[in-house]
């Protein structure tokens, strides 16, 4: 069954989630190519930072935390990057999906389930590089107090991932209840 192929009314409301779903589409792509474009920032930034410790390192001595640390925001750049694209591109299909059919079934909850651990990979992720600067800042006493950010993402990250499997779970239960009630009709 096609979202369209109701009465005038409905088709109406119809019409109005189709557009609602194109729109999050469009702006999920444009977060991709923005989340890009910063990635590409912080990783230029960090490979001037890391010839700067190297350079450094040859002339004084070694600076091993310093370059360890820099590999360490290279790593998670990149696998951050890596879990962004993977939430964004299944929102991006789920959306796709949800304008052309019913929003329970079991492959949208499937599809929800993958959001939500592309989500909590992306809270993983960060969670290493926000102990170092946790670390940096007992030890600094607070010489790193603008890197609060990195604590934030692991927050906002595991708060969705918790929403978002809330809600598989009741899409899953829906499914169920959807299906119960196929049958005794």
């Amino acid at each position: 069954m096609t979202l369209l192929n109701t009465f005038p009314r409905e088709e109406k409301a119809l019409k109005s989630r189709c557009a609602m779903l194109t729109c999050l589409q469009v702006v999920s792509g444009i977060l991709m190519v923005l989340g890009t474009v910063f990635a590409g920032y912080c990783l230029f930034f960090g490979v001037m930072m890391f010839a700067v410790l190297v350079m450094d390192a040859s002339q004084i001595g070694t600076n091993i935390f310093g370059i360890l640390f820099v590999l360490l925001c290279f790593a998670t750049v990149i696998a951050f990057s890596v879990t962004c694209y993977q939430a964004l591109g299944r929102f991006i299909c789920l959306c796709g999906k949800l304008k052309q059919g019913t929003a329970f079934t079991q492959e949208n909850v499937n599809r929800l389930d993958k959001l939500a651990s592309a989500l909590r990979n992306g809270a993983i992720v960060l969670l290493p590089l926000t102990a170092v600067f946790m670390w940096q800042i007992v030890i600094a006493n607070g010489g790193l107090l603008a890197m609060w950010m990195i604590p934030m993402g692991v927050f906002v990250f595991g708060t969705l991932w918790l929403m978002l499997r809330g809600i598989c779970l009741l899409t899953a239960r829906a499914v169920d209840l959807q299906q119960d009630h196929d049958l005794t009709v």
